[in-house]
């Protein structure tokens, strides 16, 4: 079922869609177009008068290899635009490893578990970013505790003391 259209000014990044159905900021969206499936997030939801549209980031199609690319192509407006399944989300962002640490869900979408991959967690460089009380020091502790539970060595060095409690098996 078509949630909407898409109108107005289009580049490979980003869109508008004009909303005939209810929708939530960050939902999934998929979107056929030259014999592309492209996924799409909601990013932000606007009312004006009688009109509900959504401001819409692309995130990209997979390629015949199966790599996710950038669209290097505007999607024509006039285009219809639909949820994306639980599926369609899990195979565009690959999220259909259930190895790896595990972090907890995606928003929105409670039945896709999201695993990170201990080999390129642990051989490259991470960083966690966003604003404050977003939530980096219970992702930072989450990442901890499964790599502890693999016994893996690790160093903390925590000046704020948010760490202490890891020394402690869980009581659940």
């Amino acid at each position: 079922m078509t949630l909407g259209r898409i109108f107005g000014k289009v580049s490979t990044k980003e869109f508008r869609i004009l909303l005939n159905e209810d929708a939530e900021k960050f939902e999934y969206l998929r979107i056929t177009y030259k014999d592309y499936d492209i996924l799409a997030q909601i990013i932000e939801i606007e009312k004006e008068f009688d009109k509900t549209i959504g401001e819409c980031s692309v995130i990209g199609y997979r390629d015949e290899e199966r790599k996710l690319q950038t669209l290097k192509f505007p999607i024509e407006p006039d285009t219809p635009v639909k949820r994306a399944d639980e599926n369609f989300v899990k195979n565009m962002l690959g999220l259909n490893s259930s190895e790896g640490a595990y972090i907890g869900t995606l928003q929105n979408y409670e039945h896709i578990k999201v695993y990170l991959d201990f080999n390129k967690l642990l051989t490259k460089h991470v960083c966690i970013l966003a604003k404050s009380g977003s939530g980096k020091s219970y992702t930072s502790s989450v990442l901890i505790e499964e790599i502890l539970e693999r016994n893996i060595p690790i160093v903390i060095i925590d000046p704020h003391g948010e760490y202490h409690s890891l020394k402690y098996p869980s009581a659940f």
